[in-house]
């Protein structure tokens, strides 16, 4: 019986109203036939058979909308962003900060690639999005760290391994590069500046993720397929 009650939920108005018709012409037919008018009763039986057809399928058509609105999110690149580290570095030549971000994606959707990245970089005296820069050369070795020196390539960049298909359950992870005007570092590390990292998937919808500011790290921290001098 709760199986039946359970049907009448989920049937909703159409589908509820399609049984009680169906019921009750079911019930004249039984009481035409009866009388024994079978022509009459042969009609009420088989409209309320097309009744609680319809109001079956009406029924099924509104669980199936339920059904493909919860597929659709498991259908859909579902990225998630984690930023782990920050360098900075200022050019007095260009008055600009080169911001480096280690940062990792991880897709619990469909498959899609990542492109379109950009940061907004918003503090008290600027509010500016700038899309990633690429390395004017394959390799580029940043400033010491610890006496430590990274060495950046362009394949290794995030931009560039995010490009390619990122499978269900699959992360990839890698240094994003974006120049920003002025002496930032100040405001980076005080934390006075808030820099939302964004990428989009192939649907154009957009993933992103605020930096939360740290302390400027006196060590150089790596990723174990990175190169450092």
């Amino acid at each position: 019986m709760h199986r039946f009650f359970g049907f009448l939920a989920a049937a909703g108005v159409y589908g509820v109203a399609s049984v009680v018709m169906a019921t009750v012409l079911l019930v004249i037919s039984i009481y035409e036939h009866a009388r024994d008018k079978n022509v009459v009763s042969y009609v009420f039986v088989v409209t309320a058979a097309l009744v609680f057809c319809i109001g079956a399928f009406i029924a099924w058509l509104e669980e199936n909308k339920k059904y493909e609105a919860e597929k659709a999110k498991h259908d859909e690149p579902n990225f998630g962003l984690r930023i782990e580290s920050i360098l900075t570095s200022y050019n007095s030549q260009t008055n600009s900060t080169t911001i480096c971000f280690a940062a990792a994606i991880t897709n619990r959707g469909a498959p899609s690639h990542a492109a379109g990245w950009h940061i907004r970089y918003q503090s008290h005296s600027i509010d500016v999005t700038v899309k990633y820069v690429s390395l004017p050369q394959e390799r580029v070795e940043l400033p010491a760290i610890g006496g430590r020196k990274l060495v950046l390539k362009r394949p290794d960049l995030l931009p560039a391994r995010s490009l390619p298909t990122i499978e269900r359950g699959q992360t990839k992870h890698g240094r994003i590069l974006f120049e920003v005007p002025g002496d930032r570092r100040q405001e980076i590390y005080s934390g006075t500046a808030a820099i939302w990292v964004g990428c989009f998937d192939n649907a154009e919808r957009l993933c992103q993720s605020l930096f939360k500011s740290t302390p400027e790290i006196p060590d150089l921290q790596a990723y174990p397929d990175e190169e450092v001098n």
